[in-house]
């Protein structure tokens, strides 16, 4: 994580390139919400005022989120801005929304803005590999993102069912993989992969624990195991289909028969005297999925560096 001082310019930054598209940041809006929290760490540090919250681990989780967001952004208008148009329909999002943008951290159920966001996530991994993005426009022809991507055999025009699990119910996920499915049968892709976020359910605080004396850091060995255990808890008590099962709902549909499965946290590292922030976001396959996994995992790891 960088320092709050790194966050706040980041932050400025961001502001000035949503004014240059015609974005104003809405008073009372999330993103408003996050600037002023790492503002107010500022005072704290500082020595000005108190931070007062008893646990305020949802704004660490936040502000860092937010912070990954703006650097992919920022980031995007200047490597790839030849494809960075196609992304201002979710660019209004930060100046408006109440929902969660932070794509590290839960939020609540119908928080369609939030589910957007996870669009924009995948689309800002995939834009170096991808051409011709067009994000959903709302009319009930277009899966979440419609892209040409040539898998080696030639370019084909692709679609991409962007869902967000809510539910521990694991019947929800079969409801949720047939939706996806359903969204790219419909639209003019010629192929197409569901990538579902598994972020509300996972277990954020065992990541980020507190004590009576304060929050807890972890060396980075043991946050990936941690990791790996919250994946295969996931896979066990949610996801709910064999191998078998899942395969049989793409069969006949233009869909590959599998799923991108995705998970994002923050984790306090090192020292557990003297832990700072980071932010972890993972993202595996369950049945046949292609390159477009390894695209979007090295896109979650791409935004180490200066944004």
């Amino acid at each position: 994580m960088p320092t709050i001082d790194n966050v706040d310019r980041t932050y400025d930054r961001f502001e000035q390139l949503l004014k240059r598209y015609g974005i104003s940041v809405a008073s009372g809006s999330r993103l408003e919400t996050a600037l002023l929290f790492a503002r107010h760490v500022l005072h704290v540090r500082n020595g000005d005022t108190p931070i007062k919250v008893p646990d305020d681990r949802a704004y660490w989780r936040e502000m860092p989120g937010i912070y990954d967001l703006a650097k992919r952004i920022l980031r995007a208008e200047r490597v790839t801005r030849h494809k960075f148009r196609a992304l201002l329909p979710w660019l209004f999002l930060f100046g408006s929304t109440k929902g969660q943008l932070a794509q590290n951290a839960p939020t609540i159920s119908g928080d369609q803005d939030s589910d957007h966001v996870f669009e924009l996530l995948v689309a800002l991994c995939l834009l170096p590999r991808v051409g011709e993005l067009v994000p959903d426009r709302g009319r009930g022809d277009n899966p979440d993102l419609l892209f040409r991507f040539s898998t080696g055999a030639g370019y084909h025009t692709w679609g991409i069912a962007c869902k967000r699990l809510y539910s521990k119910d694991p019947r929800k996920f079969r409801d949720t993989v047939t939706k996806g499915i359903a969204q790219i049968e419909n639209s003019k892709a010629e192929r197409g992969l569901v990538f579902v976020s598994l972020v509300n359910l996972v277990n954020h605080d065992a990541f980020y624990p507190k004590t009576e004396m304060g929050y807890v850091g972890m060396r980075a060995n043991r946050m990936k195991r941690l990791l790996e255990d919250e994946q295969r808890r996931l896979e066990q008590e949610n996801v709910g289909l064999t191998d078998r099962d899942l395969a049989s709902e793409f069969i006949g549909k233009k869909a590959l028969p599998g799923v991108v499965h995705y998970i994002g946290t923050t984790y306090l590292s090192g020292p557990e005297d003297a832990p700072t922030i980071q932010t972890v976001q993972q993202a595996w396959g369950r049945g046949r999925v292609n390159q477009l996994l390894q695209a979007f995992q090295a896109g979650l790891n791409s935004t180490s560096g200066t944004p």
